[in-house]
């Protein structure tokens, strides 16, 4: 009977080794997750309140972009000005929404070769569109985040 005591703390000694698990290193863990994360894309594209109840993805996409596009050539649609050299009738505008919703507009004028008129349209996209409608912003992990989109404008030329 006393043998079988011993054996029996003999198992129970040797069987809690084999439920202590080493936790891994936080380091290690927090390198692997970061690895798996697809930074170029968002869970959640930023979107305005129009397009918020549109469940597909690239539909709520488009939807942004389309009405992004109508607002800004409705906003510059009846302004004029003279530019003499221009190497293409399109301009990229990048709006980049912040984690408060607020726009930033940089207008890509290096098409423009006349320094007058790059300042001019750059003023005149500035202020006219400063007045967007709020658009919300992404979301990559629960988190909101800041993110860019390039929106064309095409110039007419007359």
């Amino acid at each position: 009977m006393k043998q079988l005591i011993y054996i029996f703390l003999a198992i129970i000694i040797s069987s809690c080794s084999w439920l202590i698990k080493e936790s891994p290193d936080q380091e290690i863990l927090l390198n692997e997750e970061i690895g798996k994360i697809n930074w170029s894309q968002v869970d959640q594209f930023p979107s305005l309140i129009d397009c918020d109840s549109i469940n597909d993805t690239e539909l709520e996409k488009k939807c942004l972009y389309e009405k992004l596009s109508h607002t800004i050539k409705n906003k510059l649609e009846n302004k004029t000005f003279v530019i003499n050299s221009l190497e293409s009738d399109t301009i990229w505008v990048a709006l980049t929404i912040n984690t408060d919703s607020t726009v930033t507009i940089t207008p890509d004028l290096s098409a423009l070769n006349d320094a007058t008129a790059k300042q001019q349209l750059d003023s005149l996209i500035t202020q006219h569109l400063d007045s967007l409608p709020k658009i919300s912003p992404a979301v990559k992990r629960g988190v909101l985040v800041k993110s860019q989109l390039n929106i064309p404008i095409a110039l007419n030329k007359k």
